[in-house]
């Protein structure tokens, strides 16, 4: 099952290179990410707040506000994300 999720012959996994093992893993892991990517963008396109989190990268940007030095700086970032999200309208369900 491995090596048909991998797409590889039988004995790839036990192989020595590990320069081999790299390259079907990291194939994988771009089709895996382009298939997400496509999924994130299906969804966003369908919802603004969704489409407001990837464009400006509002997850990343509040996980890096956790790593502030001080409350401060903490909540400082989280008045900036609340306006910015306050901003966006969502779809009546």
């Amino acid at each position: 099952a491995i090596q048909r999720f991998f797409r590889v012959h039988a004995g790839f996994l036990t192989a020595e290179d590990p320069e081999a093992l790299t390259g079907a893993l990291q194939s994988t892991e771009q089709e895996l990410l382009h298939k997400l990517a496509e999924r994130e963008a299906a969804a966003a396109a369908d919802d603004p707040l969704e489409r407001l989190l990837q464009d400006h990268g509002v997850r990343g940007i509040a996980w890096r506000a956790a790593q502030l030095p001080t409350d401060q700086h903490r909540d400082k970032v989280a008045e900036w994300l609340d306006m910015l999200l306050e901003s966006v309208k969502r779809p009546e369900s």
